[in-house]
């Protein structure tokens, strides 16, 4: 049966929920990785892909079991590109490609603006070196709290791009070759969630109504606009 999803980014994350699945299921989720990217936040990390550690060992506290997972290290493209084209690329993998490629249409539309700042305060990650950012973003689909499929980019040594249209500013890298690095994980919510579930709600407090944000789908335009005639 074929799925539709609700579109959100989370933090770091734009994650495609089922829309079948369950309003509290959802919102654990949505919660318990929300408050794994705020936890390596404040952990020690001299790499971003340091970080993307330390945001491994917080999904497992908050009660996520990996069930897969796959790396691939790939020189940057020896050209210049933009961070959209990026994810675009590396992201949108089958069986989701679609479905993904639809959410970065919908993200970027005038009418997720909202949604494209929220995402953007969060994937721009600073180091404890000094004068070392990078970027961090994961792909989230959801078909089921046992069924959680991840893919996240890294990039070292690469700052997020400013501005209004940042997703299609042309990314600078320094002079040494950099690699990207993209890792897929497979992952179930364990049952035992619901132990710790008030306490991950009251450590996050009010930080889902700003870093949890809707994505909108944006209304079909007509192929052909009639234009009336004129008296």
């Amino acid at each position: 049966m074929h799925s539709s999803y609700d579109i959100y980014i989370n933090g770091a994350q734009l994650v495609l929920i089922d829309t079948r699945l369950p309003t509290g299921e959802k919102q654990d989720i949505l919660q318990s990785s929300l408050l794994a990217q705020l936890t390596s936040n404040k952990a020690p990390h001299a790499t971003v892909g340091e970080w993307r550690h330390q945001y491994g060992i917080g999904l497992s506290r908050m009660h996520w079991l990996r069930t897969a997972t796959a790396t691939e290290s790939l020189p940057l493209p020896n050209k210049t590109f933009t961070l959209l084209e990026l994810l675009r690329n590396t992201l949108a993998v089958p069986p989701f490609k679609k479905e993904v490629l639809t959410a970065f249409d919908q993200l970027t539309n005038s009418l997720n603006e909202s949604a494209r700042l929220a995402l953007q305060a969060a994937v721009g990650k600073t180091t404890d070196a000094a004068q070392r950012k990078g970027v961090w973003i994961e792909l989230l689909v959801v078909r089921s709290a046992t069924n959680l499929f991840a893919r996240n980019l890294t990039l070292e040594n690469i700052e997020c791009p400013s501005g209004e249209d940042w997703l299609n500013h042309k990314l600078n890298s320094p002079g040494m070759a950099e690699n990207y690095l993209v890792q897929t994980n497979g992952f179930q919510l364990k049952a035992d969630y619901a132990k710790i579930r008030t306490k991950v709600q009251n450590v996050l407090e009010h930080r889902p109504e700003k870093m949890t944000v809707p994505v909108l789908a944006a209304p079909d335009e007509p192929d052909n606009l009639l234009v009336p005639d004129r008296d």
